[in-house]
């Protein structure tokens, strides 16, 4: 906000702010997590997580159904997931419910500029699908060539 003589000016607001997505995930395949999380696992199937474990660039294209049915499209394009926390109990008791992990991830702008995409109707399902994979490939742009690939 810019000022002029005590009074508000002019409001500047550009670009997304801090894009951040929590998910409650329960039961995902471990393979899922290693792959979203940078994790890998040896010869021997153990996973291992270190000072080396680095995250890869993602997408997340989610689907839900507006009051009219219509389905609704949201799209973060591209950011690096990460799990704080794990954690496990001992036998108990009691049969306990099943916890959630909580995956959280953070979203920059992909080669073009942009951080996410929303569409909304049936007809739109293939463009967004197009749109997410052709950002899943940020080689085609200057700069944009990481090296990764995106699960």
């Amino acid at each position: 906000m810019v000022y002029a003589s005590n009074v508000p000016y002019f409001i500047s607001q550009k670009g997304t702010g801090s894009v951040e997505l929590s998910l409650s995930v329960l039961d995902v395949p471990e393979t899922v997590l290693n792959s979203v999380l940078g994790r890998k696992e040896n010869e021997d199937g153990i996973t291992l997580v270190g000072e080396h474990t680095e995250s890869p660039y993602v997408g997340v294209l989610l689907e839900a159904n507006a009051l009219s049915g219509e389905p609704v499209f949201f799209a973060l394009l591209k950011g690096k997931f990460r799990l704080d926390e794990q954690s496990m109990e001992t036998n108990e008791d009691e049969v306990s419910e099943p916890a959630p992990d909580e995956l959280e991830a953070e979203f920059v702008a992909d080669a073009s500029g942009n951080i996410y995409a929303t569409a909304k109707g049936e007809d739109k399902r293939s463009l967004m699908e197009e749109l997410f994979n052709k950002v899943a490939d940020d080689s085609n742009a200057p700069g944009g060539d990481t090296g990764e690939e995106t699960p």
